[in-house]
C-alpha cells in the first residue's frame, strides 16, 4: 500500500513539474508585455488622479457660491482714567467697552448660466485630460511594440545563425575526415573552420544583443526578471487610420478652441452686476444702557455695478482671439503633417514588402546552391572557396530577408499608432 502511495505522489510531483516548465517554456507574446506596461503606470495613474482632483474643485467651486455660516465673538474695553482731564479713547467713539457674540449668513448670489460656464472650464479640462491619457496609452503601446519586434528580430536572427552554425560544424566533421583520407588539403579545412569560429562568434554576439533587447523591453514594462525567454510572432496588421478631424490627435485642438471660448465667456462675468446678501443674529452691547437687552438681529444686501475699469475687457477679449488663431495655425499644420505620414508610412511599406518578397525569391536560388555545393563537398568535388561563398551568399540574402521582415513590423506598429480615433 505505502509503495502504490509513493508512486502516486512520484507521478503527481512528475505531473506538476512538467506543467510548470511548459509554463517556463511558452513563448511570451506581444499582448503579455503591453499589460504589464500598461498596469501600474505612474503616467496613467496620474492622469486619472487629475481626473479626480478636477472633480473636487467643481465641488468646492460650487461650495463658494452656497450659504456661507459662520460664529463671531468679540470683547473690547477701552478704559479712561480719573486724573484730572482723564485720559482715554473718546467714549463716543470706543463706548468703553463692547461685547458681541454673533451668527452670521451670507451668499453671493450667481445666475445660473454664468456658473454652468465657470463650471464648464473644468468639464473640458477633465476632457482634456482623458484625451491625454488615450494619447500616453497609444504612445507606450507604440514604444512597447518597437521594442518588442527589436528583440524578436534578434530572436529570429540568433535562431537562424544557430542553425547555420549547427550546419557548418556539421560539415566540418565531414571535412575533417575528407581532409584525412587526402581528399582535400590541411588548408582548406583550416580556413572552414576559422569561418564556423567566425560563424561561432556572430552566433554569441546575438545571443548578447538579444539577452540586451529583451532586458530593455522588460525595463520598459516594468517588469523585474533576467531569466530567458523566448518571444511569439507579433501579429501585427496595418489598421486604417481614420481622418485627422476625427482621429484623437484632432481631439486636443478642439478641445483647447473650446478652453479659449469658455475663457472668452469667462470674461464677460466678472462686469455683469453682482448681488450679495447677509443677515447675522446675537448679542452686540456696549455696556452702556441696558445692556441685557442688546440681543437682536440685521439684514443686509450689496449690489455691485461695474463701469468703466480703462479697457480691460476688451484687451482680454483681444488676447484670446489671438489664442485661438495661434491654436487654428497649430491644429492645420498638424493636419498636414498627419496626412503626409501616413503618406510616407504606406509608402515605405509597400516599398519594404517589394524587397521582402524578393529577397524571399533569392533565398531559394541561396538555398538552393548552398545545398547543390554541400553535396559536391561530400563527394570531394567542390572546391572550399566555391562553398564558402555559397555560405556568405546564403547569409547575406537571409539577413537581409529577417532584415525587411522586421522594417515592415516596425512600420506597421508606426501606422497603427496614426488610428486613434475620437
Amino acid at each position: 500500500m505505502r509503495t502504490i502511495l509513493f508512486r502516486a505522489n512520484l507521478i503527481c510531483c512528475a505531473l506538476l513539474l512538467s506543467i510548470y516548465l511548459q509554463a517556463q517554456n511558452q513563448p511570451q507574446n506581444l499582448e503579455f508585455f503591453l499589460a504589464r506596461a500598461l498596469e501600474g503606470n505612474p503616467l496613467l495613474i496620474d492622469l486619472q488622479h487629475q481626473t479626480g482632483l478636477n472633480h473636487a474643485d467643481s465641488l468646492l467651486f460650487r461650495a463658494t457660491y452656497r450659504p456661507q455660516l459662520s460664529a463671531n465673538g468679540g470683547l473690547t474695553y477701552a478704559p479712561v482714567t480719573r486724573t484730572q482731564g482723564g485720559w482715554g479713547y473718546d467714549p463716543a467713539l470706543s463706548n468703553i467697552g463692547t461685547l458681541s457674540t454673533l451668527a452670521s449668513l451670507s451668499q453671493t448670489l450667481v445666475r445660473r448660466q454664468d456658473l454652468q460656464t465657470q463650471l464648464a472650464a473644468t468639464s473640458i479640462q477633465n476632457q482634456s485630460v482623458v484625451n491625454s491619457g488615450r494619447l500616453a496609452v497609444q504612445d507606450i503601446r507604440r514604444n512597447v511594440t518597437a521594442q518588442y519586434i527589436t528583440a524578436f528580430g534578434d530572436a529570429q536572427q540568433l535562431a537562424f545563425n544557430r542553425d547555420l552554425l549547427r550546419r557548418l560544424q556539421d560539415e566540418a566533421a565531414i571535412l575533417k575526415e575528407m581532409t584525412g583520407r587526402g581528399t582535400y588539403r590541411q588548408t582548406d579545412y583550416l580556413v572552414f573552420l576559422t569561418t564556423v569560429q567566425q560563424q561561432e562568434a556572430v552566433v554569441r554576439q546575438l545571443a548578447v544583443s538579444y539577452r540586451n533587447d529583451l532586458a530593455g523591453l522588460r525595463l520598459a514594462c516594468g517588469i523585474v526578471d533576467t531569466s530567458a525567454a523566448d518571444l511569439a510572432a507579433p501579429e501585427l496588421v496595418p489598421a486604417p487610420a481614420p481622418a485627422f478631424a476625427e482621429s484623437g490627435f484632432a481631439q486636443q485642438y478642439r478641445l483647447d478652441s473650446l478652453l479659449l471660448q469658455n475663457r472668452d465667456s469667462l470674461v464677460d462675468i466678472p462686469y455683469r452686476p453682482r448681488l450679495a446678501w447677509s443677515a447675522d443674529a446675537g448679542f452686540n452691547t456696549s455696556f452702556v444702557n441696558d445692556w441685557y437687552r442688546h440681543f437682536g438681529l440685521s439684514v443686509g444686501a450689496t449690489v455691485t455695478v461695474p463701469i468703466y475699469d480703462g479697457g480691460q475687457r476688451r484687451l482680454q477679449h483681444d488676447k484670446i482671439a489671438i489664442g485661438r488663431q495661434t491654436n487654428a495655425a497649430y491644429r492645420d499644420f498638424a493636419a498636414r503633417q498627419y496626412n503626409q505620414q501616413l503618406l510616407q508610412l504606406y509608402q515605405q511599406l509597400n516599398d519594404v514588402s517589394q524587397l521582402f518578397d524578393f529577397q524571399k525569391n533569392q533565398i531559394v536560388y541561396a538555398e538552393a546552391l548552398l545545398e547543390a555545393d554541400r553535396r559536391l563537398l561530400r563527394t570531394g568535388d567542390a572546391r572550399i572557396a566555391d562553398y564558402l561563398l555559397a555560405i556568405n551568399n546564403f547569409l547575406t540574402v537571409q539577413n537581409s530577408a529577417n532584415q525587411y521582415a522586421i522594417a515592415r513590423l516596425q512600420i506597421i506598429n508606426q501606422i497603427n499608432y496614426w488610428n486613434l480615433k475620437q
